[in-house]
């Protein structure tokens, strides 16, 4: 049976381990974000209602729309007639 002391020293070790992991995947989240941004393919991204949420650098260069303006428009507005 652990006594008190122990019990302590292992929800301490927990919570170093939990916040080493915390920002690992903070890490990771961003060098993710980074490469979809550079990515020389245009991406999109919506939410459940068809809107735009993200779009990467390529898009805004291949489409010629600013980020700023496709914000949370629907995304049929990229539609390219053919």
């Amino acid at each position: 049976m652990c006594n008190l002391k122990e019990l302590i020293d292992l929800r301490k070790e927990n919570a170093e381990l939990k916040l080493k992991i915390e920002q690992k995947e903070s890490e990771m989240h961003y060098i993710l974000a980074q490469v979809v941004e550079h990515m020389p393919n245009p991406i999109v991204l919506t939410d459940f209602n068809s809107r735009i949420t993200y779009v990467n650098k390529s898009l805004e260069s291949h489409m010629g729309y600013a980020r700023a303006k496709l914000m949370n428009e629907p995304v049929v507005i990229l539609n390219v007639e053919k």
